[in-house]
């Protein structure tokens, strides 16, 4: 009797499991429910059992998708589970930061189609607030395999939402691309550079393990600079009165690149989009000397400096650091307009 009972009892749950999912990825989407991916840490006959179980997070969508109340859950999310599902990646910092994967759809990568690398630090990543945008063409890569190109992308830290999508949509080519997305949060050009973190040198064999299957990489969108502005205050500084030290952003930047690069076989002909960046905290402060490095860079072959993201004010974003819908239109339209001009249609 009793086992009878927790055989209906597990076939209930099973049951309701099923239809919830499909439910959510019915009528809210499939970026709006997350699930728990249960890492190789777990023994196979429990992350058999665990993968069954959904938590069941419906994202409050306002008119334009702002996400708002999404910080509620993703503070549950990243405080509760933290210890317990992370990926190694081998890097100096630790523990990659993805402790759950939003659902998404694994699909044939196009054949032969070109790469754009979305890459540089928290902006660069899943931190944004963005409508959503549809991409029939184009797709995420991600440890050897393409998924549905959805927020949060795949490959960059963070939880919420991703430039990527939005660019994707606004690209006129009829000719499918790849997203490869590998934005790290907090990070300074220096963390590029060093042998330390490695975070080039990732960046580097995905992209080379994407050329080994036939699609090269055709453009570089970089967003990054918040960490090197001299106005970006240690966490523990009430306010932005004593200014970091200025580096070389150039010979970074250039070190970076040629790791990045290193051992692709069309490394001469990809081209670079840079976003002048440094704008991030209470001040709101430009770093108009960081800038003025970052336009030095668009003097490089195949190199071409933005406007965005340092043009925008407090009203495109929703921390006063990372972008907003608005925020995210604005950077879309941007950086798609430059892609369009240089990229084969």
């Amino acid at each position: 009797m009793r086992t009878g009972l927790i055989k209906k009892s597990l076939l209930a749950l099973l049951v309701s499991t099923i239809i919830i999912y499909f439910l959510g990825w019915k009528f809210i989407g499939s970026n709006n429910f997350i699930y728990l991916k249960i890492k190789e840490l777990i023994p196979p006959a429990v992350k058999a059992t665990l993968k069954q179980t959904l938590f069941v997070l419906p994202a409050m969508r306002s008119e334009v998708n702002y996400l708002k109340n999404r910080n509620k859950y993703l503070e549950f999310k990243n405080g509760y589970m933290a210890g317990m599902l992370r990926t190694q990646l081998g890097t100096a910092y630790g523990m990659w930061g993805r402790y759950f994967e939003f659902d998404r759809q694994k699909v044939d990568c196009p054949k032969s189609a070109k790469v754009i690398l979305v890459t540089g630090q928290s902006n660069a990543g899943n931190y944004l607030f963005s409508k959503e945008y549809e991409n029939k063409r184009h797709v995420n890569f991600f440890k050897g395999s393409c998924y549905v190109l959805d927020n949060p992308v795949f490959g960059a830290t963070g939880g919420q939402a991703s430039v990527a999508p939005a660019i994707a949509s606004k690209l006129i080519s009829q000719l499918p691309y790849i997203f490869l997305t590998t934005g790290w949060v907090g990070t300074s050009i220096k963390a590029w550079s060093d042998e330390g973190p490695r975070l080039s040198e990732y960046t580097n064999e995905e992209l080379k393990d994407l050329q080994k299957h036939g699609h090269d990489l055709s453009a570089v969108i970089w967003i990054q600079g918040e960490s090197d502005s001299i106005w970006m205050c240690d966490k523990d500084t009430p306010s932005c009165t004593t200014p970091k030290k200025r580096i070389d952003y150039i010979k970074y930047f250039d070190l970076m690149k040629s790791k990045i690069l290193q051992d692709l076989k069309n490394k001469q002909n990809v081209k670079f989009v840079i976003t002048q960046t440094s704008v991030c905290g209470n001040e709101l402060a430009r770093d108009e000397t960081l800038n003025a490095q970052q336009l030095q860079l668009g003097k490089d072959k195949n190199t071409y400096v933005t406007e965005v993201t340092d043009s925008l004010g407090e009203e495109y974003r929703h921390d006063r650091c990372h972008f907003n819908a608005l925020g995210v239109e604005a950077i879309a339209e941007e950086i798609s307009s430059v892609l369009n001009d240089i990229l084969p249609s």
